[in-house]
């Protein structure tokens, strides 16, 4: 495999998230995230055998954070960690990435990249728990914003999602990705976003994740 001068190793599951992070040609994927974290030995492996040895790590997810800061101890290798919390936050990070460009000026410019965008995921609860004061039930809908806080739940989706919209300001968001998991209608999600725009006025994209146990990962940027 010919070297280049910086690579980027991302962490992210889901069909079509991997099939995402693979078309942008710079970047080795280790699949991992919610339940299935990589190890560290997985994360040092993908590492050694990336094509440069100058790497922007990128786990996107907030419980895998703490694996990856301990490979830079673990190789030869100029590993800088970029701690992307989401894989939206990730994908904004790897399209900011430009091959002309040094690796401190590509950290620079995927760190502003990722720092815009916001990300709500949507799930639905597998038990009765109570989590930020909302009281839930089995089978309801949860949207947790940023991988940290809960900000909107209840039984139907499409409320959910609207809901959780409307607590954080889209005045300075410009565009919508709906990113949809494994097993969730297309036409679902499809009318969702038809609903943001006629909610909002914002461009908004339906594209297949393939993720699992999240019903949708939205991107807002």
């Amino acid at each position: 495999m010919p070297q280049i001068d910086v690579a980027v190793v991302a962490v992210a599951s889901g069909e079509g998230f991997l099939n995402i992070f693979r078309n942008l040609g710079n970047v080795t994927v280790v699949p991992g995230g919610d339940t299935m974290n990589p190890s560290v030995r997985e994360l040092l492996e993908a590492v050694e055998a990336s094509p440069s040895n100058n790497i922007i790590l990128l786990p996107n997810n907030r419980n895998v954070i703490a694996a990856a800061s301990q490979v830079q101890s673990l190789t030869a290798k100029n590993v800088e960690l970029l701690p992307s919390a989401t894989i939206p936050q990730g994908i904004a990070a790897c399209l900011a990435f430009n091959y002309d460009m040094s690796l401190r000026e590509n950290l620079q410019a995927m760190e502003k990249a990722m720092r815009r965008v916001r990300t709500i995921a949507v799930s639905q609860a597998v038990r009765e728990a109570t989590i930020s004061s909302f009281n839930i039930k089995k089978g309801n809908f949860i949207a947790v914003l940023d991988d940290e806080n809960v900000i909107a739940a209840g039984k139907e989706i499409e409320a959910i999602v609207l809901n959780a919209l409307g607590k954080i300001g889209m005045e300075s968001v410009e565009l919508i990705t709906i990113y949809y998991g494994a097993g969730t209608d297309i036409g679902e999600a499809e009318r969702i976003a038809a609903m943001m725009c006629e909610s909002y006025r914002k461009q908004v994209e339906v594209v297949y994740g393939g993720q699992p146990y999240y019903s949708y990962i939205i991107a807002l940027e």
